[in-house]
């Protein structure tokens, strides 16, 4: 089950979002980025998860239309409206490291891209 875990890398986190408190309204955000197609790559363990979260998802689009660990396709192990995480298969468990490449349709300033390892990706059981 997907815990609390530390990111054992960060591949891609390039702007923080305001903090905001609502009192009695949640008025939206000014972001006026676009929605682009750009890519992300890099090396991991293969027990380590890689999560793709796009922080603005209100405000645009987000699409992980390809997925790829050492030039396999691959899908996400968790899908959500804001969150995917991908593991390696079982198959490469036993390299030394893997090679992910994420194609991602969001606004890129909200992404972030981080492995982190913990029991749920260690056994493959999120």
């Amino acid at each position: 089950m997907l815990g609390i875990a530390a990111p054992t890398a960060i591949w891609h986190s390039p702007r923080a979002l305001t903090p905001v408190v609502p009192l009695f309204n949640n008025y939206p955000r000014g972001l006026h980025d676009k929605v682009l197609h750009f890519v992300v790559e890099g090396d991991a363990a293969p027990d380590e998860a890689v999560a793709i979260a796009h922080r603005a998802t209100r405000y645009g689009t987000f699409a992980v239309p390809v997925a790829r660990v050492d030039g396999e396709p691959v899908e996400p192990r968790h899908e959500d409206l804001v969150t995917r995480i991908f593991l390696a298969p079982a198959s490469l468990r036993g390299r030394a490291k893997v090679h992910w490449r994420f194609e991602i349709e969001a606004m890129p300033d909200y992404v972030d891209v981080l492995t982190f390892r913990g029991a749920g990706a260690e056994s493959g059981d999120l």
